[in-house]
């Protein structure tokens, strides 16, 4: 069964929308159920399926997210999916995108790229895969599903491969990857979509930051931190540039701070 409180005609320029199952327990269902309702009422910015939201059922929520953009947002330019602890700067990320359109990108997937990783077989683990389900020794290189974007074409296109695809591979990215792969398309890495950390606390990490992981409790907080008009200042001149280099280099390039953005001379300079 397909839930949709609403079905707009037509994307509005940046449309944010909720994905989501139905709750686990079932004794909490119809209350979380009605005061959903009145979430969409107010906001109407939620798409559900009735599925059990669950870390087992992340590629279902993908394919929901996915499908409903190909039913009723294929005009958009670009569809993002994140989590929703993760921070978007949203007006880095406008920016970066129109100069994409602009170029006439095709092909474009941007997020946090993971090669030459492979299915756990550890049963004990959340993320096994056992051979049966998944034969190969390594997965196609894939983006983090914290955060990622793709252009139309690739989601109308992935869209089209997931209908032949066993959807049953929980791991939604690994999913992803493989529904890439099979249409010839390979992930672009970008140095400011977060790992599975948060990312320094800085403006000068601010000013070129995309993404930020992890953020259950101060999203609010960093967002005007992140999006202070300020930033835009804190690298003018030499002077400034010199300044958040070193900061950068700092942050980045501590070895008690990982996966958060990559130290490397295209990130710090």
């Amino acid at each position: 069964m397909f839930v949709k409180f609403r079905r707009p005609q037509r994307c509005h320029f940046v449309q944010v929308l909720f994905a989501l199952g139905v709750h686990p327990h079932l004794k909490d269902r119809a209350l979380i159920q009605g005061q959903l309702f009145r979430e969409d009422q107010m906001y109407h910015d939620l798409i559900q399926q009735s599925f059990i939201d669950s870390f087992y059922n992340l590629t279902t929520k993908l394919l929901l997210q996915i499908n409903w953009a190909h039913t009723y947002c294929s005009h958009a330019h670009f569809l993002m999916s994140a989590d929703d602890d993760m921070l978007i700067h949203m007006p880095n990320l406008v920016t970066y995108l129109k100069q994409v359109h602009q170029a006439g990108t095709r092909d474009f997937w941007v997020g946090r790229v993971f090669n030459n990783t492979g299915p756990v077989r550890i049963k004990s683990s959340k993320y096994y895969v056992s051979p049966h389900l998944y034969p190969w020794d390594s997965y196609p290189a894939y983006t983090g599903g914290a955060g990622y974007v793709v252009s139309r074409d690739v989601a109308s296109r992935i869209h089209q491969a997931s209908l032949t695809l066993n959807a049953t591979l929980h791991i939604d990215d690994v999913f992803m990857g493989i529904c890439a792969s099979v249409i010839g398309v390979a992930p672009k890495a970008h140095n400011f979509f977060s790992g599975e950390k948060k990312s320094p606390h800085h403006p000068c990490i601010y000013k070129q930051m995309m993404t930020s992981h992890g953020h259950e409790s101060d999203l609010q907080e960093l967002w005007g931190q992140a999006t202070n008009p300020e930033v835009q200042k804190v690298d003018s001149g030499f002077t400034g540039k010199l300044y958040c280099s070193v900061i950068k280099c700092a942050l980045l390039c501590n070895p008690f701070i990982r996966n958060t953005y990559p130290c490397n001379p295209s990130t710090i300079f």
